[in-house]
């Protein structure tokens, strides 16, 4: 398969090498629900690069620690990183740092909060 259908709202696009092997790794923000979080909200989704031409899901988050705003990708390491922009149910803007590790994204370290 050399494309994916995505039946939700895409919000950002991005290509980085979050494993560390040279091939990047496609990571999508979009926009939907999950079959345990029913309200649709912005949410990561990574997509693995094969033989430079197939696209197989990796992982398709649910979420990350607090409601999701935004992200971008920190290339300033390899891998590289994914620095979000989350909310806290008390209005707080949360900066944090995850890194591709088995499956999914694991936390590094939030990065700033207000």
């Amino acid at each position: 398969m050399d494309s994916i259908p995505i039946p939700y709202p895409v919000y950002r696009l991005e290509l980085a090498d979050l494993s560390g092997d040279g091939i990047p790794e496609v990571c999508l923000g979009v926009e939907n629900s999950t079959r345990y979080w029913h309200e649709k909200a912005r949410r990561i989704h990574l997509y693995r690069l094969y033989h430079k031409r197939y696209i197989r899901p990796l992982w398709l988050g649910s979420r990350v620690g607090h409601p999701l705003e935004d992200f971008k990708v920190c290339r300033d390491s390899l891998p590289a990183r994914i620095h979000t922009y989350e909310k806290d149910k008390e209005g707080h803007h949360i900066e944090s740092l995850y890194q591709l590790r088995g499956f999914g994204l694991q936390f590094e370290k939030y990065l700033k909060n207000e």
